[in-house]
């Protein structure tokens, strides 16, 4: 055997080596992946039905504020914003998807920032791939907004909640998608705002 038969073997070897690694990563990715979206065993509470699934997603950017974690409270679920003293109450028709929350602050025309909570839901999520906004948000202001309300909605029969107005809003275009029920439930939901008990 020469010494060039050697050398070209044992370049074969290594090219036939990496192709069998990297083909066991993809695999192995390919698996975890379908295991994630359609075996992993989902968490079950206790209670007379199912009870929807609250989740906090933050987006790694500089503006982005954790949001504080829902609590359940006497057999209902609520979403409490701690840092505002407000909670609501979801709907029965939510019970069966995971809501997502998040706070965000948004740069507004005239300068400043507005901090708001923006919410949706996997059934929202998985409907309108591959449009990645929130589909309905809270907003506070200091004073009630007068003109201009858009697509927002006072909350709270228009009257204020720990000295702020609450609103609710939605992106006024977007993709059809967005004509969810899930929508119109995190709407209704929002109705209940009310300021968290002592």
């Amino acid at each position: 055997m020469s010494k060039h038969t050697k050398i070209t073997n044992q370049h074969g070897s290594i090219h036939a080596i990496v192709i069998i690694v990297l083909s066991l990563c993809l695999v192995v990715t390919i698996g975890w992946i379908f295991w994630q979206n359609f075996l992993q065993p989902k968490e079950k509470t206790g209670g007379d039905g199912p009870s929807p699934q609250i989740a906090k997603t933050a987006t790694p950017t500089s503006t982005s504020v954790p949001s504080p974690s829902a609590q359940p409270v006497d057999n209902a679920t609520y979403i409490s914003m701690s840092d505002w003293g407000v909670r609501f109450q979801l709907t029965s028709s939510l019970s069966s998807t995971t809501v997502h929350y998040q706070q965000e602050t948004d740069p507004v025309s005239d300068g400043t920032t507005q901090v708001l909570y923006n919410f949706d839901t996997d059934r929202l999520a998985s409907a309108c791939r591959p449009y990645s906004g929130y589909v309905v948000s809270l907003i506070r202001y200091k004073k009630p907004l007068s003109d201009g309300l858009g697509t927002s909605s006072p909350l709270n029969n228009s009257s204020p909640i720990n000295g702020y107005y609450y609103y609710s809003s939605y992106p006024s275009t977007g993709p059809s998608c967005l004509d969810n029920p899930d929508k119109a439930a995190l709407l209704d939901s929002l109705k209940s705002l009310e300021a968290i008990p002592n």
